[in-house]
């Protein structure tokens, strides 16, 4: 699938992808087992919707960072990125109710998205992005760990 934004209109196809996920998904490249990544990827939408306490400590370069991971490199490298130990944090449930939990905050975001898409919550490493940003980064970021599981 070519890789967009986390949007209404690709909504349903990110979702009907991660659906296929199961607590046994096997990965193929990265550390992070099915449940963790659900945990790691319910961060991401919580932390776009500015419902964490993460402390921004934006790298020098973030924006550009930023930019070159939602403009020509889209599709993320396997197993070259690794996120800071912050931001994947261990699972606190099972794997069912992650993906519930995922689910509600990707609603959540897309409701932001709509309603309030020039409201600003700090990436830790980019700094400051706009829930439009946020929507370009979760796109290839959400496809990213589809790819991780063969999805």
């Amino acid at each position: 699938m070519p890789v967009y934004p986390f949007d209404l209109k690709w909504e349903d196809a990110y979702t009907k992808r991660l659906s296929q996920l199961k607590p046994d998904s096997e990965r193929k490249f990265g550390t992070l087992d099915a449940t963790q990544m659900l945990r790691h990827m319910r961060l991401s939408y919580e932390t776009a919707c500015g419902e964490t306490d993460l402390e921004p400590a934006p790298l020098p370069l973030g924006k550009l960072v930023f930019h070159i991971v939602t403009g020509p490199v889209k599709t993320w490298p396997g197993g070259k990125l690794k996120a800071p130990a912050y931001w994947s944090p261990p699972a606190e449930h099972d794997f069912d109710e992650e993906m519930r939990l995922l689910t509600q905050s990707m609603s959540r975001f897309l409701e932001k998205l709509a309603d309030a898409p020039c409201e600003v919550n700090a990436h830790p490493m980019m700094g400051k992005l706009t829930v439009k940003e946020w929507s370009k980064l979760l796109g290839p970021h959400l496809n990213h760990h589809l790819r991780q599981f063969g999805l």
